[in-house]
């Protein structure tokens, strides 16, 4: 993938074939490009692993506040205990209410409901609007993905579970474990610990979440209340490695690696948090009631799955064929000239998703907004992304305009790629 290490695994395991019958939006939204959204409820799911904060210095609007989609999730049989702002038109939201955490008076209602309090990366630097990214591991017999399917929610709540960890495990007893504090703090953070009040890593060192200072997993975390969820733990794993930027040692990673391929490995799969790019897509069309054929994750995302176009149903690398979750609508097909013109059949909530050689797929990402030229075509550049993804200096939840970091189809052109739009039950 030209300049960015991102993917997702290649391996998927069988999709369950399930049902839903709901409230998918179809074309009832138009933004200001004059472009109608696909399912407004699934691109406001996604922008919630966003929360933009704007400053003098980066004045935003964060895209829920701008592109509110709101509905109290009990109307149905409790009407009366709906909030001031609720009306019937919203329809039913799961994540609206369960979803409202930490945030302050006077937020939109139906905006961003979330708010993140930060992570420290295993990249390095530190994010304090967003969800960190993940790459899932294997285990089990027979072997199937676990992890990095984490809602907003549960991935705030992760992180404040790791800063609660702190105090078990540093203070004396009888309030904590007491055990002795790593070396390489100062003792001023040394001293701290014991109360630590962040969800980012003492001076932002992803490398300081870790009890035990990187020897055997130390089997005393288990005996911790608040788990010290590690984001973008799944990283070390990877077959290619890790990606060079890594806070971790080689030897660090090496220590991890073993661990999490040998007897370890349930115990740091219970410790990942964060989302990967399949986990955050389907996580995001995946909600009570939706119409699609692409079905739920299951436990720990062990379901993930592409949603393949017919001509990829054939490309297995074990034989046999995928199942078809999708209709295409623009792609580039081995060395054929791309038909730009289709462009302009592109909608947010469309789905991009690239794949190998073999039929494996690679990234997958959701098409967050199309601008048009003034002769009303569009250009690759027009297609902006919304996903999750690493490279050597980003592991999070990524949306247009971010820094130096804009994604669009551009991304991708020399990729084997496809755009395509999710089928409903009943669609053949």
């Amino acid at each position: 993938m030209n300049d960015s290490q991102s993917h997702c695994p290649t391996q998927e395991p069988p999709q369950l074939p399930l049902s839903f019958a709901g409230e998918a939006r179809f074309g009832e939204e138009d933004f200001s490009a004059g472009m109608s959204v696909i399912d407004h409820k699934a691109l406001w799911r996604a922008n919630l692993y966003i929360s933009e904060q704007s400053s003098d210095d980066n004045p935003v609007v964060d895209w829920n506040n701008e592109n509110p989609w709101d509905a109290h999730p009990d109307y149905k049989t409790n009407p009366e205990s709906a909030p001031w702002w609720w009306d019937e038109s919203y329809g039913v939201n799961d994540w609206q209410e369960s979803q409202a955490y930490h945030t302050p008076a006077g937020t939109v209602a139906g905006g961003q409901v979330i708010r993140f309090s930060g992570f420290s990366s295993i990249l390095g630097g530190n994010r304090d609007d967003r969800v960190a990214y993940e790459y899932p591991i294997t285990y089990g017999s027979p072997e199937k993905w676990h992890g990095a399917v984490d809602t907003p929610i549960e991935f705030q709540q992760h992180m404040e579970s790791q800063r609660d960890s702190f105090a078990q495990w540093y203070a004396p007893a009888p309030l904590g474990l007491g055990n002795s504090t790593p070396a390489g703090l100062t003792n001023q953070k040394q001293l701290q610990l014991p109360t630590w009040n962040a969800t980012s890593a003492p001076v932002d060192n992803w490398l300081y979440y870790v009890p035990g200072q990187w020897g055997n997993f130390p089997s005393s975390v288990n005996n911790l209340l608040d788990k010290p969820y590690l984001p973008g733990l799944g990283l070390v794993t990877l077959e290619d490695g890790p990606p060079a930027a890594i806070v971790l040692s080689g030897a660090q990673v090496d220590t991890m690696k073993g661990q999490m391929t040998s007897g370890e490995t349930l115990r740091w799969a219970q410790l990942m948090t964060g989302v990967d790019c399949i986990g955050f897509a389907q996580r995001v069309f995946d909600y009570p009631e939706d119409l699609y054929t692409w079905g739920t994750l299951g436990p720990d995302g062990i379901y993930r799955a592409y949603p393949r176009a017919e001509l990829d149903k054939s490309v297995h690398p074990k034989g046999g064929t995928w199942e078809v979750y999708s209709e295409l609508i623009v792609g580039k097909v081995g060395e054929a000239d791309v038909d730009v013109s289709l462009y302009r059949l592109i909608k947010p909530g469309d789905i991009l998703y690239t794949r190998l050689n073999n039929g494996s797929g690679r990234h997958i990402a959701i098409v967050q907004s199309v601008e048009r030229n003034p002769d009303g075509s569009v250009s690759a550049g027009n297609i902006r992304l919304i996903e999750a993804f690493y490279d050597r200096a980003y592991a999070f939840v990524v949306n247009p305009g971010i820094e130096d970091v804009s994604r669009t189809l551009t991304k991708y052109e020399n990729d084997t790629w496809r755009i395509v739009r999710l089928k409903t039950r009943g669609t053949n």
